[in-house]
């Protein structure tokens, strides 16, 4: 009786099964890779998008309850260079006390203003050891602003201008400024504590970073906001980010709405 013995892999099945297991290695690696790239560029395009949802949350809580008469836009100084302003600044009268947070009124059931409250995207002073480079900026192609630059910052302001507003004499009600000019400070990075003893400023925080664009378009009793974000991080792999327009550029994420103010 004759007994099969085992035998060894053939030089050929060796080579074979080498080759088999080399090109299942480079699949998924391949796969793995893709993967990789897939979430980041999906979290990437998250964060702009929560930049966006922070900008916009509390800003259409108090236009809504603001007055389409007690409203002004203006546009932020170029901190570039490069031609185009950084964004728009918007304000408003407020009508509630910040003490209580209650909307106070008048006898004749008029809104008793109380404060006025400031928006504005800015490029902050620090911006080049933030990011680890220049944006030189430009003006986009239309027009006003820049459009090269996503590290902007939204701040929000409390003002009490002039004499201080007492929320027991209507005599002393805040009046909307004529411009605010003197408002339209630059934070260092996100640190806003340089900017707390400015006159007639009562509060000033961070709303957003990582913002390309802010504008606010007033038609009564309508406003019309635009904001938009770019996933940076993202683009750097491809673009030269800072010095070439995001307008248009597919991934920028916007967000663009029109409010009827009430008053």
């Amino acid at each position: 009786m004759h007994l099969l013995r085992n035998r060894g892999l053939s030089l050929l099945e060796a080579m074979l099964a080498l080759g088999l297991f080399t090109l299942l290695g480079v699949i998924g690696a391949y796969a793995l890779r893709g993967s990789v790239q897939i979430h980041t560029r999906v979290s990437t395009q998250q964060a702009a998008e929560q930049s966006i949802n922070r900008a916009v949350s509390r800003l259409d809580r108090e236009l809504l309850a603001a007055s389409a008469f007690e409203i002004a836009t203006a546009q932020v100084p170029d901190h570039l260079g490069g031609g185009g302003s950084d964004g728009q600044a918007v304000w408003f009268l407020s009508d509630v006390d910040p003490l209580t947070g209650r909307s106070m009124r008048t006898v004749d059931g008029s809104p008793f203003w109380q404060k006025t409250i400031l928006y504005y995207l800015v490029v902050p002073t620090n911006h080049d050891a933030l990011c680890g480079y220049t944006c030189v900026g430009g003006v986009a192609p239309s027009g006003t602003f820049d459009d090269r630059c996503p590290h902007k910052i939204l701040i929000r302001k409390v003002l009490d201008v002039g004499s201080d507003t007492d929320p027991t004499d209507e005599a002393t009600a805040e009046t909307l400024p004529a411009n605010v000019n003197a408002w339209l400070t630059q934070p260092d990075a996100f640190d806003v504590s340089g900017l707390a003893g400015e006159a007639d400023s009562e509060q000033v925080e961070v709303v957003a970073g990582d913002l390309l664009w802010f504008t606010v378009e007033l038609a009564a009793p309508e406003v019309t906001v635009t904001v938009k974000a770019a996933p940076w991080s993202e683009f750097e792999k491809r673009l030269a980010v800072g010095s070439v327009s995001l307008e248009g550029e597919p991934g920028v994420r916007e967000h663009r709405y029109t409010l009827t103010l009430r008053h």
